[in-house]
Parts: structure tokens; C-alpha cells; sequence
């Protein structure tokens, strides 16, 4: 036959309940025996349950197939709801006044009990029925943060036959820190006193404080922190449109003909505050003037940057592929390219190159402008109102006699195609 027990008032039978933290939707689900039962406060303690809802019986007790009944309201899954976060004011309060009465005056703690103190640490307390113990060790079975200094005092009040151990620090002149356990040392609940004036005080408990005065509450403030609001998560195409990339440069490649045929002889990068320039040197070999350009972009600096060319698809991807395709066929695997080329109506639209250094795979990305702003160079910086201006270049005058000529500025004979372009 199962025996009763009684609980503040509510009487349950010793067989199996079910303990149900309130919050957000009913989780964090505890089943304890009844044996267990006065061990709550540290259960919830140990699992991390909030002050307020421990005071406030935040909690919802059941027992399968039995309504509990406390003073004539059923407490059940609905009495809370599934979104409901703050607590019980009527039931809050009422709990905490059973504990710990709010009277016309505070420091109404009960009867102030005697101390003996070992190493500016108070060890035994003296109760009221004369016996003495050894606070601190009882406290320490629970908790080690609680270290009881000579200025703390000790008061006992009884509810229920139980008793309760009030210990009291004197913060300030205004503010009394207060810490509530039962007689075995466990803890309960810890209130903050606060004088405003004269005639009222704040009493803090948990993330609910109450403003008082003679005539009893007259305010409440509850605290609320609220879990911070995140944007949802965003991958792909969407996120490269949204998330701006700060990783970008540019790249251009100069070149000059020999019999209709087109060759690098300068190229260079830009990275916001870094110009890195290449020329070609006396063996006139484009594709080692590509390669070394590619080696310096390849590196931990520039790693995952995104280079913007200017048409690409129709003229710079070939010189940057041919010289790829010469390293590969004697040194295959240096860099990788082949599998990372995007097309687009059969053009070559962007293209990713890899290499790996010492274990570390170093990569960058051409992608062609053009197909973004569709407009020549001079004409974007005109619109953008750029500080860097497009200038005009002789372009017809570089051969292969003169790739190093220093001298007098070529004849305006060599600009006018290059001027007739711009303008139209």
C-alpha cells in the first residue's frame, strides 16, 4: 500500500512522478521517486533550473492518471501553455512570503543565532533547539562555492516544521545579500534587499524584483533575457548575393603581335593597396611570364581571392590556359584547372586555379568582368566616377624590337585607333 506524503500543502502518494520544466515547449523531462522528492531543489540545482521557477513552482507535478489539486486550481500541461515564458506573479509571490514573509520592515530573518569562527571562517552555528553544527561542512556536501567569512550572520525561522537557515552579508549600508538553505545545508534560493528610502526597499530574487513599502508590493520588474535573434542560414547562390566578398582583385594581361599572332609580354594584379606588375624578360617566353605571375597570386595572401578580368572569355583565358597546358604536360597535377572551368554558350566565362605548397592548397579565381558590366573600361570609369581614370595606351607601337624602348612618346599615329574607340 502506498504511503502519503505532504508537500506544501499538496499531499502525493510514494510511487513515480514526472517533473516538467517550463520553457518554450515541455522538455527536459526528470522522473524522480517520491523518496527523492525533498531532494528537488538540488536536482534542479544540479540540472540547471532557473531560481524563479524553483521558488514559483514553475514546474508542473503530475502524477498519471491523477489531477493534482492545490488550492482548488488544477495545475495540468495546459495551465502553462507551450509559449509561455514568464512566471506565476500570484503563485511567485506567494511562495516567497511563505519563505520568507515581506512585513511592514525588513530584516525580519528570524531568531539570530550563534557563531563560532576557526581561520576567518564561520564553522559551527548554534541552533535554537541548543544543538550546535558544523554549517560550512554542511553547506561544502552540496556546494564548495559558499564560504561563510566572520561578518556573516546566522538566522533560523521554522515553516512547516522545517527549518530554514537565513545567512546574511551585509553588502553595504543599503544592501543585504541573503542566501536560504534548510538545516542539512542545502541551498534554496538567494535574495537581495535593497534599500530605496527610508519607508521602502527592492527585494531581488531570481530575474523578478519587487518594490516594497509599508503597504506591502507595489511594484514588479521581471527580467527577461531573450535568446538572440539570428539571421536563417544561407548557402549558395543566395549567399554570394547577399554576403558581400571582400576578397577581390583585378588582372590584366598586355600582349604584342608577331605575323597576326598574340603574345604576353606584361602582366599584372591588384589587391586593394597591392600592385604586383610582371614583365617579360630577354628569353621572350610568354608562358613563363604567365606562370610566374600565377605563382605570386598563388600564395597564402591571395588564397580564395576572386580576380576580375575584363573580357576573359574572349582574350585573356587563353593566354592563362596555354601557359597551364605547357607546365602540365611536364609537371602534371601542379596546378589543377581543368575540372574548375565554367562555360557559357562554349566561352569561358571563369575559371578556378589551385595549387599545393608544402601540404596547403593555395587557390584563386578569374572571372570575367565583361559579363558583368557590359561597357568598355573608360566608359565604367565614367560612370562609377572612378579616381583612376582609363588613359589612352599605344598599343600598335609595342613589337617585339622595341618591349624594353625607353625614348620620346610615340607618335600620335599609334593612338588613334585606340582614341577612336573610347569615343565611340
Amino acid at each position: 500500500m502506498s504511503s502519503v506524503i505532504n508537500l506544501n500543502g499538496i499531499k502525493f502518494e510514494t510511487d513515480k512522478f514526472q517533473i516538467v520544466k517550463e520553457q518554450k515547449k515541455l522538455a527536459n523531462v526528470l522522473y524522480i521517486g517520491c523518496n527523492d522528492f525533498m531532494d528537488l531543489e538540488y536536482s534542479m540545482d544540479k540540472y540547471g533550473y532557473d531560481v524563479m521557477r524553483i521558488i514559483g513552482f514553475q514546474i508542473i507535478i503530475y502524477k498519471t492518471g491523477t489531477d493534482i489539486v492545490i488550492k482548488k486550481h488544477k495545475i495540468n500541461n495546459s495551465s502553462f501553455g507551450e509559449s509561455k515564458d514568464l512566471v506565476n506573479m500570484s503563485d511567485l509571490t506567494e511562495s516567497i512570503n511563505k519563505i520568507y514573509p515581506i512585513r511592514n520592515v525588513r530584516n525580519d530573518l528570524g531568531i539570530l543565532l550563534k557563531k563560532e569562527v576557526n581561520k576567518d571562517i564561520v564553522e559551527y552555528i548554534t541552533l535554537l533547539d541548543g544543538s550546535k553544527i558544523n554549517f560550512q561542512s554542511c553547506v561544502n556536501l552540496y556546494s564548495k562555492k559558499y564560504i561563510f567569512n566572520p561578518n556573516i550572520n546566522f538566522y533560523q525561522r521554522k515553516l512547516d516544521n522545517l527549518n530554514h537557515i537565513f545567512v546574511v552579508e551585509n553588502l553595504d549600508s543599503s544592501t543585504q545579500s541573503i542566501n536560504v538553505f534548510d538545516i542539512s545545508g542545502m541551498w534554496i534560493q538567494h535574495i537581495m534587499d535593497k534599500d530605496i528610502d527610508s519607508n521602502s526597499f527592492s527585494r531581488q530574487i531570481g530575474n523578478v524584483c519587487f518594490y516594497i513599502n509599508r503597504n506591502g508590493i507595489y511594484k514588479k520588474d521581471i527580467y527577461t533575457k531573450f535568446p538572440h535573434i539570428y539571421p536563417n542560414k544561407i548557402s549558395g547562390l543566395l549567399n554570394r548575393l547577399t554576403q558581400p566578398n571582400n576578397k577581390i582583385g583585378t588582372l590584366d594581361i598586355e600582349t604584342y603581335n608577331i605575323d597576326k599572332v598574340a603574345y604576353c609580354y606584361a602582366i599584372g594584379f591588384y589587391v586593394k593597396g597591392d600592385l604586383q606588375c610582371f614583365y617579360i624578360d630577354e628569353n621572350k617566353n610568354s608562358d613563363n611570364l604567365i606562370i610566374r605571375c600565377l605563382d605570386g597570386m598563388l600564395v597564402e595572401k591571395y588564397n580564395g581571392y576572386t580576380f576580375y578580368v575584363h573580357n576573359l572569355h574572349k582574350f585573356d583565358v587563353y593566354f592563362i590556359i596555354h601557359a597551364l597546358i605547357k607546365v602540365d604536360s611536364v609537371y602534371p597535377n601542379k596546378y589543377q584547372f581543368k575540372d574548375n572551368i565554367v562555360y557559357r554558350d562554349g566561352d569561358i566565362i571563369s575559371i578556378k586555379i589551385s595549387t599545393k605548397i608544402n601540404g596547403k592548397t593555395y587557390s584563386i579565381k578569374l572571372v570575367d568582368s565583361l559579363l558583368l558590366l557590359q561597357s568598355s573600361l573608360n566608359k565604367l570609369c565614367k560612370t562609377f566616377n572612378t579616381n583612376v581614370k582609363k588613359t589612352y595606351f599605344p598599343y600598335t607601337f609595342v613589337n617585339k624590337h622595341n618591349l624594353w624602348y625607353t625614348g620620346n612618346k610615340p607618335d600620335i599615329e599609334y593612338y588613334k585607333d585606340v582614341i577612336s574607340k573610347s569615343i565611340e
